[in-house]
């Protein structure tokens, strides 16, 4: 068995998690060693119990590994592990990185310039209002939105980054194959065309209440920042941002009408510190320290340069009154498209140039 499917397959055993199977990946040193031991060997491991021991005895990696992967093909879904170049690099930096991300759709370098945003699942019209809004217009600008698809806020959040012809990214708290809400399917597909929908939980694995505390700190995880559009005072979007602070990124959030049940949340965020957001611009003004890092992060020497000098950049050379494509950029430049894209959202936060619908930009 090779070192991803090793990964897959202990993230299939009920009750390891992902701590607890770094541990056992470390101690063994393979997977295939992990179950060749006896089970009075493995009660005297830490954090494992008889029920668990006997279940990790019991378990068949290779008929289990067999069904996952055939039911994976089944639905056009691909994983990722903590090992593969292409796993999240923040991720590698929270408390406990996820062992395995199924995914449907794909990651872009430059997704790591992303916002998540999250909110009140019974939202106000105002409260859907400003996401859609909001995200759209940060969509626009080069942001991944990162969000649950739970319905309300999130739900308002993806469509506004559609909208935005930006890129979005779901992340689920069920198997990639169990769409909640099941009135999401279309939405999920539509956003795994234009970003990803990603999930730590194995195929079959239903959205019970406790994996969505989990997911949300794959949610802020990701992210530079986690922007809160309307909540109670005991939410999910709470526990979202107190995870984002725990993990060093910023918080964000929408003020709302001291009278409004959805606005105790936020509101009292904002007295603790977050930022108030009136606009994007808000946003922008708080991430610009670490925009410009993330930008330029994942250059090769060996590949083609994107100079400084702007009277020479061969994007601007291009660019004109008249909008051009982003792929028009990429084929007539011959440089890499990630390292276009990043180019043109810097690009567009020194005003030098605007992005227009439909991925054309031209000159200010």
């Amino acid at each position: 068995m090779d070192t991803r499917d090793s990964w897959l397959v202990l993230n299939l055993i009920p009750g390891v998690g992902s701590c607890l199977g770094r541990r056992l990946y470390r101690l063994f040193g393979s997977v295939d060693q992990i179950f060749k031991t006896p089970i009075n060997e493995l009660y005297k491991i830490e954090g494992i119990g008889p029920e668990l021991a006997k279940r990790i005895s019991s378990f068949d990696p290779e008929k289990q590994l067999k069904k996952e992967k055939e039911l994976m093909g089944l639905h056009g879904i691909d994983f990722l592990t903590i090992d593969d170049p292409d796993y999240p690099e923040s991720l590698h930096h929270i408390f406990d990185p996820p062992l395995v991300l199924y995914i449907k759709g794909h990651f872009l370098s430059y997704d790591k310039i992303s916002l998540a945003v999250v909110g009140s699942r019974r939202p106000t019209l105002y409260g859907k209002s400003v996401a859609q809004d909001i995200a759209k217009k940060l969509a626009a600008k080069g942001l991944t939105i990162i969000s649950g698809m739970a319905r309300g806020i999130d739900t308002k959040a993806h469509r506004g980054a559609l909208a935005g012809h930006g890129r979005t990214i779901a992340v689920l708290g069920s198997g990639l194959d169990r769409v909640y809400p099941p009135e999401n399917k279309s939405l999920m597909d539509a956003i795994s065309v234009n970003g990803a929908v990603i999930s730590e939980f194995p195929m079959g694995t239903e959205p019970y209440k406790q994996n969505f505390p989990l997911r949300n700190r794959i949610i802020s995880g990701m992210t530079l920042g986690t922007l809160v559009i309307e909540a109670g005072a005991v939410s999910g979007a709470l526990i979202t941002a107190r995870l984002a602070l725990d993990q060093g990124r910023e918080v964000f959030a929408v003020p709302g009408p001291i009278n409004s049940w959805a606005s105790k949340g936020t509101n009292g965020l904002i007295k603790q510190g977050a930022k108030l957001v009136e606009d994007e611009e808000d946003i922008f003004e708080e991430l610009m320290p670490h925009l410009g890092p993330l930008i330029l992060m994942g250059k090769n020497t060996e590949d083609v340069a994107i100079t400084e000098d702007y009277g020479n950049d061969p994007i601007l050379s291009i660019l004109m009154d008249n909008p051009v494509h982003v792929d028009v950029l990429i084929k007539k430049t011959g440089i890499p498209a990630s390292q276009v894209v990043s180019k043109l959202i810097q690009l567009e936060m020194e005003g030098i140039i605007r992005k227009l619908p439909g991925n054309m930009y031209s000159k200010i």
